[in-house]
This record gives C-alpha cells, structure tokens and sequence, in this order.
C-alpha cells in the first residue's frame, strides 16, 4: 500500500532523505507525489529518490544553483549599498561579498533552505514529464 509522502515522516524516509538539503528532500516529496498521481508508475518514496538521482536531480539542483546565486548577489549587493552607506564611500563588489559570506552567509543559507521560494517553481522542467 502506497504512504502518502505528505505524512509524518518514518525512519526510514528520513534514512532516504537524510543526505539532501531541506528545499531538495521538499522537492524530491512533490516528484513522488507527482509520480504517484500518474497510473503508468508504481512508486514509493525510495524509488522516486533513485529517480531523482538518476537524472531530475541534476536538472533540479542546475535551477536551484542558478536561483540561489541570483538571491545571493541580490542579497551581496544590498549589503554592499547598506555597508558603503554606513562607511561613507563605495567599498566594492570583491568587498562586499567577503564581508557578506563572512558574516552572513551560512546563516543566510541555513534560513533560506527552509524558504518555499528557494526551490525551483514545480512548473520546472524537471518536472513536465513527470
């Protein structure tokens, strides 16, 4: 019989998504409650992670790249404007973004994974044919 991958987590789910960020293990649920909506697909939660590995994965984790580095330089570029504001003269980009991953970067990172808005949107490529 077939969980819903919405419910509390077991032990075992948290051995199968124990390796992957908090965004990739919300991502990895939604492809397997997506493949368990298609009729074609017997699935359960450790198949859709062999899925995933074997090739959405990699798809998936290109768009969250690319979304997080577009944040992060948002985010660079308003402390560089805060910190340049706050010294009186413009301290540059290099500047800036040393000062940000020294001092805010893991926390940021840490407070952003758990962001709904830090995944790739679910109409994503790696999730048409699915």
């Amino acid at each position: 019989m077939k969980r819903d991958p919405h419910e509390d987590s077991l032990p075992e789910d948290e051995a199968l998504l124990g390796g992957f960020r908090p965004s990739e293990q919300r991502a990895i649920l939604e492809f397997c409650r997506r493949l368990d909506k298609d009729p074609r697909v017997a699935s359960d939660l450790a198949e859709a992670v062999r899925a995933w590995e074997s090739g959405l994965g990699r798809l998936w984790r290109r768009q969250k790249m690319s979304l997080d580095y577009k944040i992060q330089k948002s985010e660079i570029e308003l402390h560089k404007y805060l910190v340049s504001e706050q010294v009186g003269h413009d301290i540059g980009w290099d500047q800036a973004a040393c000062d940000w991953i020294e001092k805010h970067a893991a926390a940021w990172r840490k407070w952003w994974e758990d962001q709904p808005e830090s995944e790739p949107g679910t109409d994503s490529a790696c999730y048409r044919d699915s």
